[in-house]
């Protein structure tokens, strides 16, 4: 078994770990928040269940770089829905796949109805050594031109990530500048009052994504104050 086969069954097997402790947290929260703070199950699609956030949670303050070299804030989510997924620019499979998923659901999503834009698709890096602002623009431009690339210094980005559970460690590395990430794999979606209303883990296909969107959409409606 070579190097390659070894290293590709060692970052499988630490995402399935990120998976498991991302899991279990949300099920703790599920479990432990208060009574009151619980919306009624009837009220929830029994298909939603396993993708609406418990509760949605307002992002925290942060500040980060987009693609073109502008400030990005929470405030970037404000009126519009968001698909958000956190990976890097050197990332061999999970990134480059999800990112071509993320692409097709661009393609059958329209504006929401009492929105005027339509959904926003973020790839925020985990990797701000080397993903800069140039290089997220231009990788970027392989699957929509209007996908919106974000990286930041690593204090801001180890700030922000675990209050969105989202989790990353870096590899074993081959060089200082030649490593693996291993980090959720998950799309998170921000609802347009810049909070997390809802998680889609994988595996991910864009039928599936696209009417679970719809459903949610629906649900944000009914529930929305």
């Amino acid at each position: 078994m070579n190097d390659t086969t070894n290293n590709r069954r060692q970052r499988l097997k630490s995402i399935a770990i990120i998976a498991l402790v991302i899991a279990t947290t949300v099920v703790a929260y599920w479990i432990n928040r208060p009574a009151s703070e619980a919306p009624s199950p009837t009220r929830i699609p029994a298909a939603l269940q396993s993708v609406l956030w418990p509760e949605p949670k307002p992002l925290p303050d942060f500040t980060l770089t987009d693609h073109l070299n502008r400030p990005f804030t929470k405030e970037a989510f404000q009126g519009r829905w968001t698909f958000l997924f956190f990976g890097y620019i050197s990332c061999p499979d999970v990134c480059p796949s999800t990112l071509a998923v993320l692409q097709a659901v661009a393609e059958q999503v329209a504006a929401p109805t009492g929105l005027t834009a339509k959904p926003q698709y973020v790839f925020l890096s985990v990797d701000p050594q080397r993903d800069t602002p140039e290089r997220l623009g231009e990788y970027l431009g392989y699957f929509n031109p209007q996908f919106v690339g974000v990286t930041g210094t690593e204090e801001a980005i180890a700030a922000l990530t675990p209050k969105l559970f989202v989790l990353y460690e870096k590899a074993e590395s081959r060089s200082a500048t030649d490593y693996d990430i291993n980090h959720t794999a998950s799309i998170l979606l921000i609802d347009p009052q810049a909070r997390l209303f809802g998680r889609f883990s994988p595996p991910h296909t864009p039928a599936d994504m696209v009417t679970l969107f719809s459903q949610l959409r629906e649900h944000y409606q009914r529930t929305a104050r």
